[in-house]
């Protein structure tokens, strides 16, 4: 495999979710505690954000990957590591995920030891496999949808479906 195909692992993709995950159990119940009432605004950002990300994508007619170029220079261990572990946790919308989806889903004042484990052991099983089966598919996907028909589709799917995750999210705060 040349260096232009190197894959990278999803370790420390899920690194940076476990990092992501922990400020989420520790942030949000402190900010949930200090805002009271109004913490249920803050629950309907992340949904605001996903419908707007989705109109965005609906909207857009262009090939959004035509700016971006391919670096050719092969990746060192490190690097790769520490790309990808700042990539995802500076990545707006998996901080937003966390953020609106574990005061949703837990209360984080009564979350033990146990179940902060079960929710690493689910980010790692969940993100990590996920992320796999992304970077061993990544180059076939990119082939395809190299056609102008195909990105149109594919916007247009992950545009409702945004648009529809979003919505899910504001109903369920």
């Amino acid at each position: 495999m040349d260096s232009s195909t190197e894959l990278r692992s999803p370790v420390e993709f899920v690194l940076g979710d476990l990092a992501l995950a922990a400020l989420a159990i520790y942030g949000m119940s402190s900010l949930a505690e200090s805002m009271g009432s109004l913490f249920s605004l803050v629950r309907c950002l992340p949904g605001g954000y996903l419908i707007w990300t989705g109109i965005g994508l609906l909207r857009t007619r262009h090939d959004p990957t035509a700016a971006y170029s391919v670096d050719q220079r092969p990746l060192t261990l490190a690097s790769s590591f520490l790309s990808s572990l700042f990539l995802t946790v500076g990545d707006l919308k998996a901080i937003l995920f966390y953020a609106s989806l574990f005061p949703t889903l837990f209360n984080l004042r009564l979350l033990t030891s146990f179940g902060i484990g079960m929710i690493a052991t689910i980010t790692i099983v969940a993100v990590g496999g996920v992320k796999l089966i992304y970077a061993y598919s990544a180059r076939t996907l990119v082939a395809r949808l190299q056609s102008r028909r195909m990105q149109r589709i594919t916007r247009k799917v992950a545009g409702r479906l945004m648009i529809g995750a979003g919505s899910y999210v504001i109903l369920k705060a």
